[in-house]
């Protein structure tokens, strides 16, 4: 995987017969049972937090100065940056909470725009992050070199989670049928 951290199998099963002591649920109801847990993981994978840990440690770095005696927070760049970071942190959770309300049945097409908003909003979060301190850190002060250290490591970590839960084109595709109701591409 990009983060050197995960790895990810696939697997596939044909006529596959459970004993009926072993269900899980009702008989010939596992779609309907993975389907749920997947929406869950849909929306597990674009929490808030990513970018508060990216807003937070970002905005500490930048409120104080550097070994220049410049402080990047003064910069109305790394304001715009981390008020734009700031937003989509906010518009994040405020989807989680939608999707949350809906206690158990989540809807598919909710879970996975919520999962598409996040995954690409929290790479231009990075993305912004690391603009800001490439900009104004110098990487030979040990506060810089750790922050952006983490925060490749995060490039990374937040790359993988494109595809985690479905990838976001078919994320998208489910979007377009199951939630504005468009007919589906033939294939």
């Amino acid at each position: 995987m990009a983060d050197g951290a995960h790895h990810t199998n696939a697997t596939y099963y044909n006529d596959v017969r459970v004993p009926v002591d072993m269900l899980v649920g009702k008989e010939n109801d596992g779609w309907r049972l993975i389907t749920t847990q997947l929406n869950n993981e849909r929306v597990m994978l674009g929490p808030a937090g990513r970018f508060a840990s990216i807003y937070d440690r970002v905005h500490a770095w930048a409120s104080v100065p550097g070994g220049n005696g410049v402080t990047p927070i003064d910069h109305d760049d790394v304001k715009r940056a981390l008020g734009e970071i700031r937003a989509i942190w906010r518009i994040n959770e405020l989807l989680n909470w939608q999707v949350a309300s809906a206690g158990e049945d989540i809807n598919m097409a909710d879970a996975a725009a919520t999962k598409v908003f996040g995954t690409e909003r929290v790479q231009r979060a990075g993305r912004l992050a690391e603009e800001i301190v490439g900009k104004y850190g110098n990487p030979a002060e040990p506060d810089t070199a750790e922050l952006l250290r983490w925060l490749d490591a995060q490039t990374k970590r937040n790359l993988v989670i494109t595809f985690g839960g479905g990838v976001n084109e078919v994320m998208r595709e489910m979007i377009a049928a199951s939630g504005l109701k468009v007919p589906r591409v033939p294939r």
